[in-house]
């Protein structure tokens, strides 16, 4: 045993152990899942003696029909009656002669390697009063978990669990809240209802199995049903019957998996209290954020690595990159950091997270982030904070850190050794890839990723000023510079609204609305109350937009600066309002392209290209007139150029039976791309200079 010599996470001090007790809904989930494993071990034997009874029957009537009328046709009937019956029989029993799938658990680690994080999980365990894990195992991810392999003899005995640490994880948090997100964990080893996902795992793969795992089993009723048709007739009455069985699975599968869905929400709610027993609920709330935004920007990394640096270069520390998208993420939305670079944020930001609808989607297994917080809030309960690293608690953290950077890279097939890029440099790329893609940080994200509003400049400077914001800490605030990004969040609830009413699926019981529960009827109240706040936001944007106009106007102290400014914002005017039409044309090329990717006949392969040559003709009229402008011709580079004039220049025959020209095709999709590219570029620099314009006339 380990001794730790870091400072542990003390626990709050009112934390009482009768909070930890399984709530009455928790209780409620475990008996429903019971029932449910109860009903399907009823459900299946029942099929199980009627398949039996059947194929009894069938073979009887097929032995009877044989000794009855002996001719070679009634011979193959009786046969295949009789195969029939056997393959139905053998099709309810044949998930167990499927093969396992060896389970990926990831790189187990030993306590004589990492003495102190051993120490640190062991006092965690004791806390919560739990198992100690059996194996500790380390992945790439930004997460962690509790398991065990299901077997036969883990449905009847107890089994101790496995931990599982991903290091992305432990590059997201503080040593505080890696203890929260261990006792989580091990609030799940404490869980005896984790039994229960060994019983739902094996049923889901004889239920997988019998639904789905069954093209050997069609090929043999193929095979024999092709010789003769009273063999098919034979094989037509199995897959009838076959086809009665699955359906009952069907809705067996449903029944037992939004039970267990449904308790597996209520297991984490019930370690989230655990967590915050052990470790304190502000460390739980501080730790569910952390992850959010690691999670993000780990999977925005290798969106990043895998668009910007060739195939043959890697970074040597993912996780060193891994903290430069932390701190970006933190600066670009204005969060403090702690001593470890990593980003502040103890409760739900406005900026991040304005939607208002949450969806009860029986078959989601954890809850929503806001109600896992509402849940630890409720308890009280405050720890102090440590502030160091996660980090600390492995041995030699640089060198995991590269041996599992490498690991990544081990299935790379490439004849030549990646070259390692530096941090640094991958850094400074992205800073200026950033500041050629965004505005100046003062405006707050005010312009950001939205079209300004359109409107007569004599119509704005003669109106009503009297609320006007004079001044422009007073205009471009946090509260005004997230107007937009509220407007975003009501469409987007929005369009969750409408997926619930068009669907009218029973998947989603209820839904929460500024913290209230609803249920689907009140789908279209909710939605017209959105829609009117959508107005509200629309509106007072546009005040916004207008206001800030005739701020920077006034502050011009020339005409001709005041005549500059308004030659900005036509310009911007002018070019936007076009893209609308030249993105909407974009996406009806791609629309038309799409079918292509798909297997159709070739009557409606030439309807598909037909459709695309109608909608390319305007397209290239339209993309001929604008690439010709002096404006626009800044920027395309050469490269692009010549994509742009071969695919002008030529009239491409995009399918010639029997196949596609798929040069062609290439052609036609590089150039939309570059094409829209062009226009992104453009637009966004013009409104670059208008808003680095404005700032200029005033203090």
């Amino acid at each position: 045993m380990t001794d730790l010599t870091l400072s542990f996470p003390k626990m709050p001090e009112n934390a009482e152990k009768s909070i930890t007790r399984p709530s009455k809904q928790f209780k409620k989930s475990v008996y429903k899942v019971v029932v449910a494993i109860i009903s399907f071990v009823v459900v299946y034997i029942l099929l199980l003696i009627s398949a039996t009874a059947i194929a009894l029957a069938m073979g009887w009537l097929g032995v009877m029909i044989i000794l009855a009328l002996k001719n070679f046709v009634v011979l193959l009937l009786g046969l295949g009656l009789i195969l029939s019956g056997l393959m139905l029989a053998f099709f309810l029993v044949k998930f167990i002669f499927a093969k396992r799938e060896k389970a990926i658990t990831g790189h187990e680690i030993k306590e004589h390697e990492h003495p102190e994080l051993f120490g640190f999980i062991r006092k965690v365990t004791d806390e919560v009063g739990t198992n100690y894990p059996k194996h500790v195992y380390l992945t790439n991810e930004v997460n962690a978990s509790a398991s065990f392999r299901p077997n036969f003899w883990s449905l009847f005995l107890p089994i101790r669990k496995n931990l599982t640490i991903g290091l992305g994880l432990v590059n997201s948090i503080n040593q505080s809240e890696f203890k929260t997100v261990l006792a989580h964990e091990f609030g799940h080893f404490s869980q005896r209802s984790m039994r229960f996902g060994g019983y739902v795992y094996h049923l889901n793969r004889a239920l997988y199995n019998l639904l789905y795992e069954n093209t050997g089993y069609h090929k043999a009723l193929n095979a024999w049903g092709s010789r003769h048709w009273a063999l098919r007739f034979a094989a037509m009455i199995n897959i009838y019957i076959i086809r009665c069985i699955q359906e009952i699975l069907r809705k067996m599968y449903i029944f037992i998996n939004k039970s267990h869905m449904q308790l597996s929400r209520q297991m984490e709610f019930h370690a989230d209290t655990i967590a915050a027993y052990a470790s304190g609920g502000n460390n739980v709330v501080s730790s569910l954020r952390r992850i959010e935004i690691g999670d993000m920007c780990y999977n925005q990394m290798f969106g990043i690595i895998n668009s910007e640096l060739s195939e043959k270069q890697r970074p040597a520390n993912i996780y060193e990159l891994h903290s430069v998208f932390l701190k970006n993420y933190a600066n670009d939305y204005g969060l403090p950091t702690d001593k470890c670079g990593l980003p502040i944020v103890g409760k739900k930001i406005d900026a991040l997270d304005n939607v208002q609808i949450t969806l009860d989607n029986q078959w989601a297994s954890h809850p929503d982030l806001e109600d896992r917080e509402n849940n630890v809030d409720r308890l009280n309960l405050h720890s102090p904070i440590i502030y160091e690293s996660a980090w600390e608690l492995f041995n030699k953290p640089q060198e995991l850190q590269k041996y599992f950077s490498d690991l990544i890279y081990e299935g790379v097939s490439s004849k030549e050794e990646l070259a390692i890029v530096d941090i640094r440099l991958i850094e400074e790329h992205l800073e200026n890839k950033k500041n050629a893609n965004s505005f100046n940080k003062l405006y707050k994200g005010f312009y950001d990723s939205r079209l300004l509003t359109v409107f007569n400049f004599d119509e704005a400077l003669t109106e009503n000023t009297e609320k006007d914001l004079k001044h422009f800490n007073d205009l471009f605030t946090d509260e005004n510079s997230n107007v937009p990004r509220l407007s975003n969040a009501i469409n987007l609830d929005i369009t969750k609204l409408d997926t619930l009413i068009e669907s009218k699926s029973d998947d989603i019981r209820s839904f929460d609305f500024k913290g209230i529960t609803h249920y689907p009827k009140d789908a279209e109240n909710i939605k017209e109350q959105l829609a009117n706040a959508l107005k509200e936001k629309e509106s007072e944007l546009e005040n916004l937009d207008k206001n800030a106009f005739r701020m920077f106007y006034n502050a011009a102290s020339t005409d001709e600066l005041k005549k500059e400014l308004i030659s900005h914002y036509e310009k911007v005017f002018k070019y936007q309002t076009e893209a609308i039409q030249d993105f909407g044309n974009y996406n009806m090329v791609m629309n038309a392209v799409r079918p292509v990717y798909t297997q159709m006949s070739f009557k409606d392969i030439y309807a598909t290209v037909d459709r695309i040559y109608a909608v390319e003709k305007n397209v290239k009229t339209r993309m001929t007139e604008v690439l010709a402008e002096p404006a626009t011709q800044h920027f395309i580079d050469e490269t692009q150029a010549e994509v742009l004039e071969k695919y002008l220049k030529n009239k491409y025959i995009y399918f010639l039976e029997p196949k596609y020209d798929n040069q062609a095709l290439g052609t036609l999709n590089s150039a939309m791309n570059i094409y829209i590219d062009v226009l992104y570029k453009r637009n966004h620099q013009f409104k670059k200079d208008l808003f680095d314009f404005q700032l200029t006339l005033i203090d």
